[in-house]
């Protein structure tokens, strides 16, 4: 299954939450081993300060289920983001800010990526009116997109071919077909010709 990237300021936030809810749980009497737990959460919260290294590279959903799963997860972590900035988390507003025009920027590569994947689906089955439409519609959404990059820009050039793709396979089919009824009739005008009227014979 295809993971979300994760940046150094949302595994940050995670921490935090963790380390808020321990500290929550020491007042729990029944609660066994929290100093030992809230010590080793804030020792991952230094290694991560100092040493995260970042993956933000976006890998495509393979399929609609995980595409689902993924932008389901990103409107989670969204709304966790301003929830914890509200609750006072440590975290720099500014690079919180960042981070949401980057969960945007994602749920829009997830989409993009679906809609190519379906456009593509399409275009093997020759579903020409259907593709064209998917395809019109995924430009349309890239054109208005407020937040852009080089990942966005490259699908625009794909979806872009595919549409002159299409047109170039209809085109063709229109150019098959008019030759066709050409053919049709130059045969239809021979055999009148060859035969003439039948009230000669």
């Amino acid at each position: 299954q295809n993971q979300l990237p994760f940046s150094k300021v949302l595994v940050l936030i995670l921490r935090y939450r963790i380390l808020n809810a321990l500290k929550k749980l020491k007042q729990d009497p029944h609660a066994k081993h929290i100093d030992e737990k809230i010590a080793e959460q804030m020792r991952m919260i230094k290694e991560t300060q100092n040493n995260y290294k970042e993956d933000l590279a976006f890998r495509p959903p393979e399929n609609d289920t995980i595409a689902v799963n993924q932008l389901r997860e990103i409107r989670r972590l969204r709304k966790l983001i301003y929830t914890e900035l509200r609750a006072g988390t440590p975290v720099d507003p500014v690079s919180c800010q960042k981070e949401d025009r980057r969960l945007q920027l994602l749920v829009l590569k997830v989409n993009i990526s679906n809609l190519i994947q379906r456009t593509l689906d399409l275009k093997r089955m020759h579903q020409v009116g259907s593709c064209r439409q998917l395809v019109e519609k995924g430009l349309e959404v890239i054109q208005h997109s407020p937040i852009k990059d080089n990942w966005l820009d490259d699908k625009a050039m794909t979806l872009s071919q595919i549409l002159a793709d299409l047109e170039k396979e209809v085109k063709e089919k229109n150019r098959r077909q008019l030759e066709e009824q050409v053919e049709d009739e130059e045969n239809k005008k021979e055999l009148d010709e060859l035969f003439g009227d039948k009230k000669k014979w």
